[in-house]
């Protein structure tokens, strides 16, 4: 999304995106999860996936994976790909996908989410970390190493990459970004969201399960998903001992980022951690 649509889709036809039928496709309805990223987004995904009742909630905005789909490289234009992606990843009449806050804004400005996702006849969801040190500590050891997730039931490999204090800043100022984001977002929409966490998933998958099923009007969901996703948490090597240290020196900036999770400044909170550690957080990890 953020390097564009493929070449050959054109410029998008606005007035076909504003008469989609999510019906016409076989879909009863669709669901958008928004997520802020290592917050057990693809474990959920591949639970509701694996009960055969939901989809197959998967990034299908996100130009990375884009061109993996065939669907896209099939399609000819934005709306030709939303439908064939509708008609084959979906099941039970339910269609979902899942995007981030930064890919979720480059949607929006393509077409009417509004439209295309009737507040009645659509389901959403916003998925967060309460845990915000160890959510960016997964987004720099995996961006470092390039490996996101454990599938199956291969040997876990444990992570060896320690993030340095840059590393965790700017991970943590990208998280409250996104979070802030797409709470304003929802909020500024009136759009109802069941609001989901990682830890809640971990502790409680049949609860988180049973809540997603009545939103989406799937009975049973927790026992047709299973309690197995195939997606593991990865494991780190001394993640323990470095989040202490980590949190005890930048106590004042995690203290800060907490009491603005949903309105997060971001000038505010630069400026500050310019002046006590001469890091820059507006330089942004790669």
């Amino acid at each position: 999304m953020r390097s564009g649509f493929p070449a050959h889709w054109g410029t998008p036809d606005l007035d076909a995106l504003a008469r989609f039928d999510w019906r016409n496709v076989g879909v009863e309805l669709p669901y958008v999860i928004l997520v802020t990223g290592r917050c057990g987004s693809t474990h959920l995904a591949s639970l509701l996936a694996r009960s055969g009742t939901c989809g197959e909630p998967l990034e299908y905005f996100n130009e990375i994976y884009l061109p993996d789909f065939p669907e896209a490289r099939a399609a000819d234009s934005l709306d030709d790909y939303i439908r064939r992606i509708a008609r084959s990843r979906s099941s039970n009449g339910r269609f979902g996908l899942k995007i981030d806050h930064w890919r979720w804004d480059a949607l929006r400005a393509m077409l009417d989410a509004e439209s295309l996702f009737p507040h009645d006849r659509s389901a959403f969801f916003l998925m967060t970390r309460r845990d915000m040190v160890a959510q960016a500590y997964s987004f720099a050891a995996a961006r470092a190493t390039q490996k996101w997730h454990d599938y199956g039931d291969s040997p876990a490999t444990k992570r060896s990459h320690v993030p340095s204090d840059d590393e965790m800043l700017r991970e943590l100022t990208l998280i409250a970004l996104a979070e802030t984001g797409l709470s304003r977002y929802v909020e500024g929409t009136n759009r109802p969201a069941l609001r989901l966490n990682y830890e809640q998933l971990l502790a409680d998958p049949a609860e988180v399960l049973k809540s997603i099923g009545r939103a989406l009007q799937v009975d049973d969901l927790s026992h047709r998903a299973g309690a197995r996703s195939g997606v593991r948490p990865l494991e780190y090597r001394r993640r323990g001992k470095h989040m202490t240290k980590f949190r005890r020196r930048f106590a004042d900036a995690l203290a800060f980022l907490e009491a603005h999770r949903e309105d997060f400044p971001f000038a505010e909170f630069r400026a500050q951690i310019l002046e006590a550690h001469g890091i820059d957080v507006a330089e942004w990890p790669t």
